[in-house]
């Protein structure tokens, strides 16, 4: 009879540490999954963007205008008045 109580003494003490541990497990573990799903929505749409966009020749250069194109405006010009 002595045994039984001081098994179930034990017993009681483990589980009541076995909770609190797991409770502290979830909570841990409930913070690892937040800062993970944060971090992969900031940069799930950088990496498609970069997975998707359109790949350029990188061996080509490319040669800048030597001039500027003139571009003849047509809007309506107004006409100051005089007073």
């Amino acid at each position: 009879m002595l045994q039984t109580k001081k098994r179930s003494k034990e017993r009681l003490r483990f589980e009541g540490i076995f909770r609190e541990a797991t409770a502290t497990m979830n909570f841990i573990d409930c913070l690892v999954l937040t800062f993970a799903n944060i971090a992969l929505c900031l940069s799930l749409p950088k990496l498609l963007s970069l997975m998707l966009a359109p790949k350029t020749n990188r061996t080509q250069s490319v040669e800048p205008a030597s001039t500027a194109p003139v571009i003849e405006s047509e809007a309506v010009t107004l006409i100051p008045l005089e007073g």
